[in-house]
């Protein structure tokens, strides 16, 4: 398969699953995706964010066909003019859930501590 177009980028990421098994995770109807695979109809922004999202491909891939398919572990951050980082949104998720792991380690850490100083404080007493 070419890739070409965005229905064939559809048509890859659906594999052998049918059309009815593919649109069912996606929350839409086989028609839908049919249409779409053929070029008979343009996929809306929040299916393609779905369909990104459930089989771990780039905005950029599905849509325009650029880049590679899959979505890297590593987010890529790449200087800009200004002031500003330009940032692929997959990325910018992906910084924020490992922001928030960290958090969750120190806020755990932080509980052991206090019931380690609330035992030593018990033993005193």
């Amino acid at each position: 398969m070419d890739n070409n177009t965005i229905g064939d980028r559809v048509r890859s990421l659906r594999g052998r699953k049918t059309l009815a098994e593919f649109a069912e995770n996606l929350g839409v109807g086989g028609s839908q995706i049919s249409a779409i695979e053929t070029g008979r109809s343009k996929m809306s922004f929040e299916l393609a964010e779905r369909i990104c999202d459930l089989y771990n491909c780039t905005m950029d891939w599905l849509i325009r066909g650029v880049g590679t398919r899959e979505v890297s572990a590593e987010p890529k951050v790449q200087e800009a003019d200004n002031e500003f980082i330009k940032i692929r949104k997959d990325d910018l998720i992906l910084l924020q859930q490992q922001a928030l792991r960290n958090k969750d380690e120190q806020i755990n850490q932080l509980l052991k501590q206090v019931e380690s100083a609330k035992n030593i404080e018990g033993v005193v007493d």
